[in-house]
């Protein structure tokens, strides 16, 4: 009898025990990973190498999270241009949306102004960053991470451009109504032309002498082989948001949003270096292989382009209203100019 006594009570003792366990481990199982996918504009060309460093994002955000947050790069899900609307729409968690894409975002545009230069665009966009998160998300609806980069304009021309005297006579592709008023004011020759694609032909035709672009399509496209000089002209820029469903994004802890948001700034300063290497490496290419030659203008001759900007800024103006008044306040603290 008392064996019987014991055998149950170490049987009772044993499930105890299990059922101990169980709950300990239940308890402390980590909780089930987000997965969320991520469109990036780095595909598989050569082309798109100014943004391979999105392709890390993933790792990022994984480690910095240790691995709540897994996060999927994946690319032609939807056109560029239609990024906010998919990741609104719940198809992409979240995305590089650019914003010079939607005519009722000019007011976030502003880089597209010639009087942005485009080595400063970080530190400009840095100090707007709150109030442009602000209107990401009472706006158009997401969440704003962070900001990524495309590549500079540069002009390319077949005789030095290095003065405005000298730019003045050359026929020179360029587009965008900004810098077509601002370089027609100044004196110069601009042609009209929008797509990238038609810039070789017209130089084959000798209906140009001379492109704005950028240095993917100076090296690959041909423009080299006939435009010798490279030189760095007020031509405007153009940047993108990471933004991500705001569903998506309040279902984060704000220890987690506060990590991903590291990840995410992170990003853009390693994709800001990557891409500066990239430039670094085709101007390398179109110096050694082309022998092309750098012939910036002196900031003095910038200056004397500039003074014909004020209608194009009192057009944006127009656009913008009193907005307006905060973005010049954070491109003057930047650049100690006087912009109003």
């Amino acid at each position: 009898m008392k064996k019987h006594i014991l055998i149950l009570i170490a049987i009772l003792i044993t499930a105890v025990l299990i059922l101990s366990g169980l709950a300990i481990s239940t308890s402390g199982a980590a909780p089930a990973p987000f997965k969320w996918s991520f469109q990036g504009q780095a595909d598989n060309t050569a082309e798109s190498a100014w943004a391979s460093e999105q392709r890390n994002l993933g790792d990022m955000v994984r480690a910095a999270t240790n691995g709540q947050v897994g996060i999927t790069y994946v690319s032609g899900v939807c056109p560029d241009n239609q990024v906010l609307d998919t990741v609104k729409a719940k198809k992409l968690n979240l995305g590089f949306m650019g914003v010079h894409y939607k005519p009722d975002m000019a007011l976030m545009n502003f880089p597209s102004l010639p009087i942005v230069p485009n080595d400063r665009l970080p530190e400009i966009l840095a100090l707007l960053k709150p109030r442009f998160d602000a209107l990401w998300q009472n706006q158009w609806g997401v969440k704003m991470l962070a900001f990524n980069y495309y590549l500079p304009q540069l002009l390319y021309t077949a005789k030095p451009a290095d003065t405005l005297e000298n730019l003045k006579p050359q026929r020179i592709r360029q587009f965008g109504s900004d810098l077509l008023t601002l370089y027609t004011r100044a004196g110069c020759t601009p042609v009209g032309i929008q797509s990238v694609q038609a810039v070789q032909q017209n130089l084959i035709d000798g209906k140009i002498d001379g492109a704005q672009g950028g240095l993917p399509a100076y090296v690959n496209w041909g423009w080299a082989e006939r435009l010798k000089y490279i030189s760095k002209w007020p031509l405007g820029n153009v940047y993108m948001a990471l933004v991500v469903n705001m569903d998506d994004w309040n279902s984060l802890t704000p220890d987690l949003q506060q990590k991903v948001l590291k990840a995410a700034e992170d990003l853009e300063k390693n994709q800001w270096k990557g891409r500066q290497a990239y430039i670094d490496s085709l101007l390398n290419q179109a110096l050694t292989q082309y022998g092309a030659k750098v012939v910036n203008p002196p900031q003095a001759e910038i200056d004397k382009l500039l003074v014909h900007v004020g209608p194009v800024l009192e057009d944006w103006k127009k656009k913008i209203g009193p907005d307006s008044a905060f973005i010049f306040e954070a491109i003057n603290k930047v650049l100690g100019t006087s912009y109003k």
